[in-house]
């Protein structure tokens, strides 16, 4: 029998929860933000709380010459992410309108 190491996904994926909620943890810390929790008892992410100042400073973390392990400059790219993709685009047209040409 050969040897063979089963479930590597569900083993990642707890590995990348726990490097995001210690990232989460250690952003809590450095900007004295405070998660809430909801009436399920899940944490609110912390995304929602914080402010493009602090997102800015992420992200010079991640790219300074600063050694970053791969779990936690994973979950720390995805926290910046996920705040860039919750803000509101000034280039989006909403409420723009769709006419079809009889031509096309």
């Amino acid at each position: 029998m050969a040897f063979e190491v089963f479930k590597q996904g569900k083993l990642a994926d707890q590995l990348e929860e726990r490097a995001y909620e210690w990232c989460a943890w250690q952003i809590e810390e450095t900007f004295g933000l405070e998660r809430s929790k909801n009436e399920w008892g899940f944490e609110q992410p912390i995304e929602e709380l914080l402010n493009e100042e602090q997102v800015e400073s992420i992200e010079a973390y991640l790219e300074s010459d600063e050694w970053i392990e791969m779990y936690v400059q994973s979950a720390l790219q995805g926290i910046v992410d996920r705040w860039y993709s919750e803000q509101p685009n000034p280039d989006d047209d909403e409420g723009y309108e769709i006419s079809f040409s009889e031509n096309s």
